[in-house]
């Protein structure tokens, strides 16, 4: 018999109990089955013990060696640094559970001893001949209860027996899972990594950084995967996209951890869901703003406002209308400009009275740095705009036809975006108009108005 003395300490992942044993000895076992070797796992309940097998797969006692793997560079492979086995047995032998391993005409068995050499408790393997050679690799782990092995089983995809119209898979990301068993919990290549509470779908990533202790996927790559899974889902099934939408809607479930919406949209396709979903919702001219400020300015010009996330923003954006191209639709809106000739008797006094308190109140020069146009629109809800491309404010000549105080409120309005260049709502735009209307309000009352 020969004794293997391994230099790593009792206490080495200290924080590592039986489930993290557990997860290194079928994660080793789920890459030789990629290899090509089969993997049969079996509980024996009267016992307490789990056996983990590949059909043959071989054991070198070199796979002792901490750093020596056959795995590194390959991306399918689950493990890649060396290590989990060793760390496998110290953490269940550590737990007192009892391990068996049969590779070939070998059983090697773990135990914590102390070291002459290093004067404490260390790993040491005993290897021995056995009469019964096998043509495999097989692990017995003595000391599982049933229990325990309930909560394990469940962390591993292989063992779910998921079926498939749950799944939908996409070769580089993964699988998205929508099954009430795994709801919340991430998988990185069939082995369960961690929870969060506000998944709706479960998720069985590929190509992903782990944290050290395989308990944490890398925010990025998180973030990055289930971007492009619930993409891949949406154009899969229709319910998935109503999921989404929704989601995105109350900024809640699978996209709070998306940080870049532009992986919810497929760029090839150029079918999205999402915007088809909106515009069913709200109509083919509601145009999508952030905040009640952005509201308020989309209003004044006679659109359609819908306060949404802004990840629905950047979901939406180049589909459907902004802010800035409802200022641009119109301009390109106007039916035709008129001359003040071209008003009735109502119309020009109105647009006189506007014109000429604004003249008394800020003198010459205000009309000198922005013009004043008048137009028919397209739509009659929009009482004027400002464009700032253009520099121009324009009259909705049918505005005209009302009372002139309205009319002279309209143009400090739009005055106001001019000067602060700032949307409804803003500190900047609000102390404008403010100034403005003081102003105004001051020489009415000097007039005993």
């Amino acid at each position: 018999m020969a004794v293997i003395e391994l230099p790593i300490d009792k206490g080495y992942v200290r924080h590592w109990g039986v489930w993290e044993g557990v997860r290194e000895i079928i994660q080793n076992a789920l890459d030789e089955q990629d290899n090509g070797n089969p993997m049969t796992i079996e509980y024996d309940e009267n016992h307490n013990s789990l056996s983990v097998e590949n059909e043959g797969s071989r054991l070198d006692v070199k796979h002792l060696l901490l750093g020596h793997t056959t795995k590194a560079g390959i991306a399918k492979m689950r493990g890649e640094k060396g290590e989990g086995l060793d760390l496998a047995l110290l953490t269940l032998a550590r737990a007192g559970l009892q391990v068996k391993i049969y590779a070939g005409d070998t059983l090697w068995t773990p135990k914590l001893k102390y070291s002459d050499s290093w004067g404490t408790e260390v790993l040491f393997v005993n290897t021995r001949r056995i009469k019964r050679i096998i043509d495999s690799t097989k692990v017995i782990i003595e000391g599982i209860d049933h229990e325990g092995w309930e909560k394990f089983s469940n962390r591993f995809i292989p063992l779910l027996d998921l079926p498939d119209d749950c799944m939908v898979h996409n070769d580089y990301y993964g699988t998205l899972i929508d099954h009430d068993s795994v709801r919340g919990h991430v998988f990185v290549k069939d082995i369960w990594v961690q929870y969060d509470k506000k998944l709706k779908y479960g998720y069985n990533l590929k190509n992903v950084e782990l944290d050290r202790d395989r308990n944490m996927v890398k925010n990025f790559h998180l973030s990055y995967h289930i971007g492009h899974l619930l993409e891949v889902a949406m154009r899969y099934r229709r319910e998935f996209a109503n999921s989404v939408y929704n989601q995105l809607k109350r900024d809640e479930g699978d996209i709070t951890v998306v940080n870049d919406a532009d992986t919810l949209i497929d760029g090839s396709a150029g079918d999205n869901k999402i915007v088809e979903l909106f515009k069913a919702e709200y109509g083919e001219d509601a145009v999508p703003v952030s905040d009640m400020q952005e509201s308020e300015r989309v209003k004044a010009q006679g659109g359609h406002a819908i306060v949404v996330s802004r990840k629905m923003q950047g979901v939406l954006r180049g589909q459907v209308k902004t802010v800035e191209e409802l200022s641009e639709q119109l301009t390109r809106c106007v039916n035709g400009y008129l001359n003040i000739d071209d008003l009735n008797d109502l119309q020009r006094a109105c647009y006189n009275f506007a014109m000429n308190t604004l003249k008394t109140v800020f003198g010459d020069d205000i009309f000198n740095q922005v013009g004043i146009t008048i137009a028919e629109f397209a739509k009659d809800d929009s009482m004027g705009f400002y464009n700032p491309e253009q520099n121009m404010i324009t009259l909705n000549v049918l505005h005209l036809n009302g009372d002139k105080f309205s009319v002279l409120a309209t143009l400090l309005h739009e005055f106001a975006h001019f000067k602060s260049n700032e949307p409804d709502g803003s500190v900047e735009f609000e102390a404008t108009l403010e100034v403005y209307w003081q102003k105004v309000a001051q020489y009415f009352y000097s007039k005993n108005y």
